[in-house]
Parts: C-alpha cells; sequence; structure tokens
C-alpha cells in the first residue's frame, strides 16, 4: 500500500510534516501519535496496535485512546509494565469500568526520576500473630508489613514510610452458597483468593502493597521537587 506524507489539517488548509502515515489511519489518530511523541520516544503504528492487543485488549477505542494519553502525560511505558490498563465488568455495559494501575515499576520510576530518593537497605517488616492465623483467610498470620524509604528536602534526608495492613490489602470474598430453595447467597464464610500472588508469595505482595503505600507518601510529600 502507497504511503502518503503525514499531514495536519487546521480548517480547509493543509500543513505538512515530517514522517510517513498508512492512508487508511485517521486525522485523528495521526494527530494522536505526533502529539505523544513529543514527550516519549516515538512510538509507530504497530506499536500502538501492539499495545491494543496485549495490554488494553478490551478496551474500546475511546479507553485506549484515553489510557495512551495518561501515559504519555505521566511518562509511565505500558511495554515495561509501569503502568496497567484493567477494565471490571466488560461484559456488562452498564457496570463497565476502566482503572489506570501503576505499578511498583512505575512508582519506583518516578521516584527516580525525582532524583532525590533514596531506598531503604533493610528488608521490609513483616509483623505476624499466631491468633490471627486461620487456614481460609490468613495462612501465616500476617498482620502488616512496613517499608521505609528515605527523602532529600532541604534540610537532609527523612524517613518516609509506608505500611499495609492484611485485612486492607488482603483479597479476601465472602463464600457464596446455596440455600434450602436452591438460590445462591452469602454464606457468612470468608475466604482468600489463591489464583494470584496472594496465595503463593502473601509476605512479597504485602510488601508490594507497603512499597506503593511509601511511594505514594513521599510524592505528595512537601519535599517533592517537580
Amino acid at each position: 500500500m502507497r504511503s502518503q506524507r503525514k499531514c495536519r489539517w487546521i480548517g480547509r488548509r493543509r500543513f505538512r510534516s515530517v514522517g510517513w502515515v498508512r492512508p487508511t489511519m485517521s486525522r485523528a489518530r495521526t494527530e494522536m501519535v505526533k502529539f505523544w511523541s513529543v514527550t516519549l520516544p516515538p512510538q509507530t503504528f504497530q506499536q500502538l496496535a501492539l499495545v491494543r492487543r496485549t495490554v488494553a485488549a478490551d478496551t474500546t477505542q475511546d479507553e485506549f485512546d484515553l489510557f495512551i494519553e495518561v501515559c504519555r502525560r505521566v511518562g509511565l511505558d505500558p511495554f515495561r509494565k509501569q503502568i496497567h490498563c484493567i477494565v471490571y465488568n466488560k461484559n456488562k455495559p452498564d457496570k463497565r469500568r476502566v482503572v489506570f494501575i501503576t505499578g511498583i515499576d512505575g512508582f519506583r520510576g518516578v521516584a527516580a526520576r525525582c532524583k532525590d530518593y533514596r531506598p531503604d537497605d533493610e528488608e521490609p517488616a513483616i509483623t505476624f500473630d499466631e491468633a490471627e492465623k486461620n487456614d481460609a483467610t490468613n495462612p501465616l498470620g500476617i498482620v502488616k508489613a512496613v517499608v521505609k524509604a528515605y527523602k532529600f528536602g532541604p534540610d537532609g534526608w527523612h524517613a518516609v514510610v509506608g505500611t499495609a495492613y492484611w485485612e486492607e490489602f488482603a483479597p479476601i470474598t465472602e463464600i457464596w452458597a446455596e440455600d434450602d430453595n436452591g438460590k445462591r447467597r452469602p454464606s457468612g464464610k470468608f475466604e482468600l483468593d489463591r489464583k494470584g500472588n496472594w496465595g503463593r508469595m502473601p509476605r512479597l505482595t504485602l510488601a508490594k502493597c507497603a512499597r506503593s503505600e511509601e511511594h505514594t507518601s513521599e510524592l505528595q510529600s512537601p519535599y517533592v521537587i517537580s
């Protein structure tokens, strides 16, 4: 297929710009890629299509455009899993919701970009309690995870602490069961969702949540240099 010079339209006037685009791409899509490349490395249409097929596979066109714009504005790379696009209730239009989640690598990238961040040289502090042990909801009896980092301010380094409690972050769901009439209802019993890392690596996963809390507090502190 022949290529043509990328152009930008303003009213009825045509301005020639640099680069080549496929003639099947819309003017809006061409402008979006051109606008995105101002702050991030130039992205080809093939790369955008790859993001659409993989990282943002369940999104509509508007949701995908919004995701790409958010990536551009915050400077996070979806290919490096710095930011995730998750669509909830994708088969229920009345409840459908798209959410963009910053990954732990995204938090680290933003913190390193400030050039006044120093991680702690100690491992996360995990608190256990035998009384909290429950085979269904908390097999190890974890209470909380605490991590620490340091932010440089006008008067030196300041500690920034992030704390994540098991009861607030662990994916514990209520079990539904059939009643005497054959209808599914909440049973009043709860269990931990073990499909992901919460079942395989509960300590590491809770520590990551604490690290995210610490990065969020750090970037909102008065010592952040923007």
